[in-house]
């Protein structure tokens, strides 16, 4: 491709050949590029720190839990615990849908992040499947729930 000059003088000179593009176009394809980039870099950071609360959620879960729960919460207390880990693994993973960028290495990125939000989901699955016994269990009950250990209701991490 050639650039085209864009002065006065320039335009009154006979037609370039159609594979030359103006400076102008050029600038302005350059422009367009880097605003998807640009967009994209948004996204993809957006979906980290969707990510990363979640994990530092969920994270807040296992502590919890390593201290068998302690100290004391109302069962209502515990079930909001884990809704918000979801609700932003959801968000993580429904912005990454959308990042697409053009070179390989930051798409490697892209794929890591992703692994990484399948991580948690599974995490949070587990947590889900504990706290789900964990309340159908009767309170004097529960705090065998936490010595069973590679059983039924260990919480595998």
């Amino acid at each position: 491709m050639w650039l085209q000059p864009t002065s006065a003088q320039a335009q009154t000179q006979r037609a370039m050949p159609s594979d030359t593009v103006t400076l102008e176009e050029a600038i302005g394809a350059y422009n367009e590029r880097a605003t998807r980039h640009n967009s994209m870099l948004a996204a993809y950071n957006e979906a980290q720190q969707h990510t990363q609360q979640a994990i530092a959620q969920l994270n807040a879960f296992f502590d919890f839990y390593n201290h068998r729960f302690q100290p004391r919460k109302t069962d209502a207390q515990l079930q909001q615990m884990l809704p918000p880990v979801a609700t932003n693994l959801q968000r993580a993973r429904g912005i990454l849908a959308t990042v697409a960028f053009e070179d390989e290495t930051r798409q490697a990125t892209v794929r890591e992040l992703m692994a990484v939000v399948q991580r948690g989901e599974a995490r949070l699955r587990n947590s889900q499947a504990f706290l789900a016994r964990y309340l159908r269990t009767t309170p004097v009950q529960r705090p065998v729930l936490f010595t069973t250990r590679g059983g039924p209701y260990e919480m595998t991490r």
